[in-house]
C-alpha cells in the first residue's frame, strides 16, 4: 500500500530532540511528518503545511495545550484537522478537557508504541488517504 503525500503528519512538541524521535518514529510507520517547535507556532506551521493530522505534546511549556486545541479549532483553516495528543503520563482531567473540545484521540509514549500510533493515525485520516 502505498501513501499519498496527504499524509503529512505536523508533530507539535516543545524539545528539538522529542521532534527528532517524533519524527523518526513517524517515518518508521511510513508517514513523512513535518515539525513546530512549542506551540505558538503551531497554528502558523498548521496553516503552511495543511497537515492530515497534529500530534500535539499535552505538556509543550510555551503554551497551554487547551489554548493550542482552541485554536486550531476556531481557525477555517485548520478546525477539520485531527488532532492526537500524546504525553509520556497520562492526566485524566486535561485529556477528557480537551477531548471534549475537539482533540480526537490520546496515545501515552507514542515513539515506543509505535502499532498504536500507527492505528490511530489511521484512524483518524481522511478515507481514501491510501492509493
Amino acid at each position: 500500500m502505498i501513501r499519498s503525500d496527504s499524509t503529512l503528519i505536523l508533530c507539535v512538541d516543545d524539545s528539538p530532540e522529542a521532534l527528532k524521535l517524533h519524527r523518526l518514529t513517524l517515518k518508521q510507520a511510513g508517514f513523512p511528518a513535518t515539525a513546530s517547535t512549542g506551540s505558538y507556532r503551531a497554528l502558523a506551521t498548521a496553516r503552511e503545511s495543511n497537515p492530515a493530522l497534529i500530534l500535539l505534546n499535552l505538556h509543550c511549556r510555551d503554551r497551554d495545550s487547551r489554548e493550542v486545541v482552541k485554536q486550531l479549532k476556531n481557525d477555517a483553516a485548520t478546525r477539520n484537522i485531527p488532532i492526537i495528543l500524546f504525553s509520556l503520563d497520562f492526566v485524566d482531567e486535561l485529556v477528557v478537557s480537551l477531548l471534549n473540545e475537539g482533540a480526537n484521540g490520546y496515545i501515552s509514549r507514542p515513539a515506543s508504541n509505535l502499532p498504536k500510533l500507527a492505528e490511530m493515525i489511521q484512524a483518524h485520516l481522511p478515507e481514501g488517504i491510501f492509493l
